[in-house]
């Protein structure tokens, strides 16, 4: 096959355990996600940090992600 014309290249997610580590509730359930960037949620928290997290499907628990996931260093 030849590419006549390169197409964008998409970040389809991590793999990441929800670990519920978050916004003061712990205990997770330990499925293993694909979280892509679009599942990431923000808020800011008023003293100058802005906390990132996903919410897990299966149990609804929150788990903290670094805001430089999803870069490509």
């Amino acid at each position: 096959m030849k590419v006549l014309k390169k197409g964008t290249e998409t970040n389809w997610g991590k793999e990441m355990t929800c670990s519920g580590y978050s916004l003061g509730k712990d205990g997770g359930c330990g499925a293993l996600l694909l979280v892509s960037p679009r599942d990431v949620k923000s808020q800011y928290d008023g003293d100058g940090d802005t906390r990132y997290w996903f919410t897990c499907p299966e149990c609804g628990a929150n788990t903290y992600v670094r805001y430089d996931v999803f870069s490509r260093r």
